[in-house]
C-alpha cells in the first residue's frame, strides 16, 4: 500500500483518506493492543488512544526516515507502554516463589489455540506480560526493552525469565482442560 500518498491527503484534511487509513490499519492495531491488554476493553482503549496519537503526530512522520507501518507501530507501542506504566506503578507484582516441576510436551503445547496462549499471557501481571510482548512477539533486546520501560537491563531480563516460568505455570494448568475437551 502506498502511504505516502494517503498522509498527504490526510494532511490537506482529506477525511476519507483518514477512513482509508484507519480502516487499512485497525485489525493489524487491533491485534497488536490485545497482546499488550488484559482485556478486549482495555485493548478497545489503548487502540483508541493510539489512531488518536497517530493522527496528532502524523505531521511529524518522513517517508525520507523510513517505511510508515514501523514508525506507525513505534508510536503504537510508545502510547501503549505510556498507559501500561502509568497503571503499573499502582500495582505491586507478587512474585512467584515456587512453580510446578511439571513439564510442557511439545505436543501439548501445540494443541494450545492462539487465543488460548493470549488468555494465558493476559493472566500474567502486566509487567511481566509487556515484556514478554516486547522480547518475543516485538523481538527487542533487553537493553532496548530496559531504555523503554526506564528500568536496569538485569531487571528486563529477571522479569522477562520470572515471566515465562509463570507463563508455563498458568500453561500447565489450561493443559488438563485440553484433554478433558478432547475427550467430550
Amino acid at each position: 500500500m502506498e502511504y505516502k500518498s494517503i498522509i498527504a491527503q490526510i494532511l490537506e484534511g482529506d477525511k476519507s483518506a483518514e477512513r482509508l487509513l484507519f480502516n487499512t490499519l485497525a485489525l493489524d492495531l487491533m491485534h497488536f493492543c490485545r497482546r499488550y491488554s488484559k482485556d478486549n476493553h482495555q485493548a478497545k482503549d489503548l487502540f483508541q488512544d493510539c489512531f488518536i496519537r497517530i493522527f496528532e503526530k502524523l505531521p511529524l512522520y518522513k517517508s525520507d526516515r523510513g517505511e510508515f507501518r514501523p514508525w506507525f507501530f513505534t508510536v503504537c507501542r510508545n502510547v501503549i507502554l505510556g498507559n501500561l506504566n502509568h497503571s503499573m506503578k499502582k500495582i505491586n507484582i507478587q512474585l512467584v516463589e515456587t512453580l510446578p516441576d511439571d513439564l510442557l510436551i511439545e505436543d501439548e503445547i501445540n494443541s494450545i489455540s492462539d487465543q488460548e496462549l493470549l488468555d494465558c499471557i493476559r493472566e500474567l501481571p502486566s509487567r511481566y506480560q509487556t515484556i514478554i510482548n516486547l522480547h518475543i512477539f516485538d523481538k527487542l533486546k533487553h537493553s532496548e526493552i530496559a531504555k523503554l520501560l526506564d528500568i536496569p537491563v538485569s531487571t528486563s531480563r529477571s522479569q522477562y525469565m520470572r515471566a515465562k516460568k509463570s507463563l508455563k505455570s498458568i500453561l500447565i494448568k489450561k493443559i488438563p482442560d485440553l484433554y478433558e475437551r478432547k475427550l467430550v
